[in-house]
């Protein structure tokens, strides 16, 4: 079953997920969202795996997403649209696996999606 993970190379809970998949010789293919980039069918497969709304996704400690929306009413589109514009409010890690996913920010985390059967 393929394993994906979302990765962003400067966030530490990224770079530990990704030491806990290599410390247990687990085959993966990173997406490095904030070189490469996100379009909606991603997010779109992200959400439907992580069964979340669009705003759990986002980092709203962003300064970015504080300065420039934090305040305002928008629906999901709109929000799709501002992680594309702006990768790095995207939470991190997440890992996808079979028909499931997960923010996997603790080694618990990690853990968990890695041991989840589907």
């Amino acid at each position: 079953m393929e394993i994906i993970i979302y990765h962003n190379p400067k966030c530490s809970k990224s770079r530990n997920a990704i030491s806990i998949l290599n410390k247990l010789n687990i085959n993966y293919k990173v997406v490095n969202y904030i070189k490469d980039g996100l379009l909606i069918k991603d997010l779109d497969n992200i959400l439907e795996k992580l069964n979340m709304d669009i705003i759990e996704i986002v980092r709203v400690n962003e300064e970015i997403w504080k300065k420039k929306y934090r305040n305002k009413n928008l629906d999901t589109k709109e929000i799709k649209k501002i992680i594309i514009d702006h990768p790095k409010i995207l939470q991190r890690p997440i890992i996808i696996k079979g028909k499931s996913a997960a923010i996997a920010r603790s080694n618990e985390d990690v853990m968990k999606i890695l041991s989840y059967k589907h």
